[in-house]
């Protein structure tokens, strides 16, 4: 079994790379991403897009993850991100 934190240090790597494929590999094929601002994406190729749209509208992807709490099926962390805007009118505004 992979260890919680090394899943979500994969996690963070991926997503500050633009590595959609990588940031998919580590859910399962029927897997969930429930994001905050663009919602749910279920399986794989649209966890994948989901991370394309993090870059459309943003650069500079930085994520920490601490605190983490898990057992053999779940786990849990707390987070901090941060990102540069390429929304029109926010553009190069740190988020």
């Amino acid at each position: 079994m992979i260890a919680f934190e090394t899943i979500t240090g994969k996690f963070a790597a991926s997503i500050e790379a633009n590595d959609p494929v990588g940031l998919a590999a580590l859910f399962a094929p029927e897997g969930i991403y429930d994001d905050g601002f663009f919602g749910p994406h279920v399986g794989l190729t649209e966890i994948a897009t989901l991370m394309r749209r993090f870059h459309e509208s943003g650069s500079d992807f930085r994520w920490e993850f601490f605190d983490h709490l898990s057992n053999e099926h779940l786990g849990y962390a707390r987070y901090r991100w941060s990102y540069r805007s390429k929304v029109p009118g926010s553009e190069g505004r740190p988020s």
